[in-house]
């Protein structure tokens, strides 16, 4: 007779790898060592699906289950969504797994690579749980390419978001909060937020950071130090996965314009916990025990890149906080103390820059981070210069500040020349989503200016060897534009005379004109033009 502490039957995840089941209840020591969904199947639950029955599942043929669904039909009906939108689109999970950590995974850490492979081979040799495919339908998602044969409006990465956001909502409604469902969440609101979707990344964040603290990723970092090595590398994943949660909500935050600079609700952990860490070793990640209190920004060289980008978003916070706190004081106070931080951030700016270089790609997250922390310093030194008396050194203030745009303006803009030129090259196909959101501030910027008499000029170059287009214009003494020119290779191919067309249309026609030489300024991996 079987023990009522031991399962009749071995459980799925050993079944499908071959390995001995301990059959332990409710998960075997094997599943709970690694992290798996352990799943015990009984005689009731039905064998796979044929291969043509499950052309009955098309992705966007979407259905709604009862509450009384089984968890053996849920992960069947899941995985058949998640073959069937791979095969449909020419892709297999193993190209997009790679592909995804080749670009994403270098911004967002999310997920350890020896874990996504055992997804992958667990979606390959049989039913993975609902979570874990629902992970590898995001992952399709955000590594969708352009063009080719993907004709199909229902192949349309908007319609394939709505698909896979559906299937998430279902899964969500229906099973307990695990890690996958975490890591999943990310990367939808990753895409919502690079494709210019801010109040739906907005949302879509805040559940994650909910579902997350559920399932405890906000305090992995007690685990850092456990005895078992398993445990450790476990904790480290989902540090880094809790410190990807933090990251994209403050670029998400800076992005929503309803946000009146609200708190966000993942909070940066004390300066003595450790930094996350995305230093590798046999697809694990190691932990570094580096705390932002102890690792001076000058040292610290086993601080990996994601431990940077992390003190970068110590340093956003903290810029933040004292811009509000200056509204509560005097003028020249709070300008005097804005100076300050306005140092100490130009200095970590240049030592994040000129530290030993990293993998391509690796430190632009951490530097367009600190870049649109000046930016925001500055543009509140210029609100604060304004209101300045006569006589108080207004014009030094507003010129200092000015000059220091122009030059953010011109790094937010060389940055997305220096991947066009150099890091996609290295096989990193497209801008970190920050840097791209940097780009849109920077139009934004060069807007303002030129419609307050400004002129100014920036060049796009599009590849080694390749024609150079620019966004020209040109503005009389008293203020107004004369016109707005698209200029390829030195020569005017388009111009929109003032006042019939303002210089948002005339940029907003640029994109549209370049969009298909530009396509490293796409955000994150989506394909789209910029959105201004």
């Amino acid at each position: 007779m079987t023990s009522p502490q031991r399962a009749p039957r071995v459980c799925r995840i050993c079944r499908i790898k071959k390995k001995a089941c301990g059959k332990e209840l409710p998960t075997c020591s094997y599943c709970f060592k690694r992290g798996f969904d352990c799943v015990y199947e009984t005689e009731s639950d039905t064998p796979p699906m044929s291969e043509n029955v499950a052309e009955a599942f098309k992705p966007w043929s979407l259905i709604l289950f009862p509450m009384s669904i089984s968890t053996a039909t849920l992960d069947r009906t899941m995985a058949y969504h998640m073959h069937y939108l791979y095969k449909v689109v020419g892709q297999s999970p193993l190209q997009s797994g790679q592909r995804f950590l080749d670009n994403f995974q270098r911004w967002l850490p999310i997920i350890a690579p020896r874990r996504l492979h055992e997804h992958i081979e667990l979606s390959e040799q049989g039913l993975p749980g609902a979570d874990v495919s629902i992970l590898l339908l995001s992952i399709c998602l955000v590594t969708l390419r352009s063009g080719g044969d993907l004709d199909d409006p229902f192949l349309h990465s908007s319609a394939v978001h709505v698909t896979v956001k559906t299937l998430y909502a279902q899964v969500q409604a229906i099973t307990h909060a695990s890690i996958a469902l975490v890591q999943a969440g990310v990367v939808l609101s990753a895409y919502e937020y690079a494709s210019g979707q801010i109040d739906s990344a907005y949302i879509s964040i805040a559940a994650c950071i909910r579902m997350a603290q559920v399932v405890d990723v906000d305090t992995a970092y007690e685990k850092l130090g456990a005895t078992q090595e398993e445990t450790r590398l476990q904790a480290t994943s989902e540090w880094n996965l809790w410190w990807s949660i933090i990251v994209l909500e403050r670029f998400i935050l800076l992005e929503h314009s309803n946000t009146g600079r609200r708190n966000p609700i993942a909070v940066c952990p004390d300066s003595d916990v450790p930094l996350p860490s995305d230093t590798e070793s046999n697809g694990e990640y190691i932990p570094t025990y580096c705390t932002m209190s102890s690792s001076t920004i000058q040292s610290s060289s086993n601080l990996s890149s994601f431990g940077r980008q992390a003190q970068a978003i110590y340093l956003l916070d903290r810029c933040l906080h004292e811009i509000h706190q200056s509204k509560q004081g005097e003028s020249e106070l709070q300008l005097l103390k804005l100076q300050e931080l306005d140092k100490d951030l130009q200095e970590r700016l240049s030592i994040f820059m000129t530290q030993t270089p990293h993998e391509p790609g690796l430190r632009c997250g951490t530097i367009a981070t600190v870049i649109r922390s000046l930016h925001i310093l500055h543009s509140e030194i210029l609100s604060i210069a304004g209101l300045l008396p006569v006589g108080a050194n207004r014009e030094g203030w507003v010129k200092s500040s000015e000059a220091a745009l122009e030059t953010i303006t011109t790094i937010m803009i060389d940055v997305a020349k220096h991947h066009l030129d150099y890091i996609a090259r290295s096989g990193v196909d497209s801008l970190a989503s920050c840097c791209a959101c940097n780009l849109r501030v920077a139009i934004r910027y060069t807007e303002d200016r030129c419609k307050h008499g400004f002129e100014m000029e920036h060049e796009l170059v599009v590849a080694s060897g390749s024609p150079t287009h620019c966004l020209r214009s040109l503005v009389s003494d008293d203020g107004n534009m004369i016109y707005t020119s698209l200029v390829y290779n030195q020569v005017v191919m388009l111009t929109w005379p003032a006042p019939s067309c303002r210089l948002s249309e005339a940029t907003i026609g640029a994109q549209s004109a370049l969009a298909s030489h530009i396509e490293a300024l796409d955000c994150c991996l989506i394909t789209q033009p910029l959105q201004m």
